[in-house]
């Protein structure tokens, strides 16, 4: 059974109205709406950021280190969890610790690790630092540290 559709004067009008409706319906979006939703996620994570470890800090493989946030002028409230990554090659090495830690009234939070990277991890390296900030909310957005190197022994 072969249905033909013929188009006629009638179904034009009426595919061209269809189509005019379409096009005034999303006609109402504009780019300042996106314009000030990334304003205000910018603000949102306004110097959300690791204050320790910093860039060029040297470590030993399993040492025990502070790590240290801000929440800057964002409106984070907590952060969550610290995930180890190669800089060099941009690869995941490990979770070092998963909870959640809220920002204390100095707008600062802080939690003690150990840099222990797996067997197979070529040292020494250059690494980084991953966490996610939230709000209790649920918007979140990450902040990275400064490279660091861990070495297996420092001179």
């Amino acid at each position: 059974m072969n249905t033909v559709i013929k188009f006629n004067k009638l179904n034009s009008f009426i595919s061209i109205l269809l189509l005019f409706s379409l096009f005034t319906l999303f006609n109402e979006v504009t780019a300042i709406a996106i314009e000030t939703r990334n304003a205000e996620f910018t603000e949102f994570c306004n110097g959300f950021q690791f204050i320790s470890p910093k860039a060029g800090d040297k470590f030993l493989k399993n040492d025990k280190i502070e790590v240290v946030w801000t929440n800057g002028h964002s409106i984070i409230e907590q952060v969550n969890n610290i995930d180890l990554y190669n800089s060099t090659s941009g690869k995941f090495v490990k979770s070092l610790w998963r909870g959640t830690r809220r920002f204390g009234v100095d707008g600062k939070a802080s939690v003690n690790v150990k840099l222990a990277v797996p067997k197979h991890t070529e040292l020494p390296g250059e690494f980084i630092l991953k966490s996610w900030g939230t709000t209790l909310e649920g918007p979140s957005c990450f902040t990275i540290s400064g490279n660091f190197t861990i070495d297996p022994k420092l001179c």
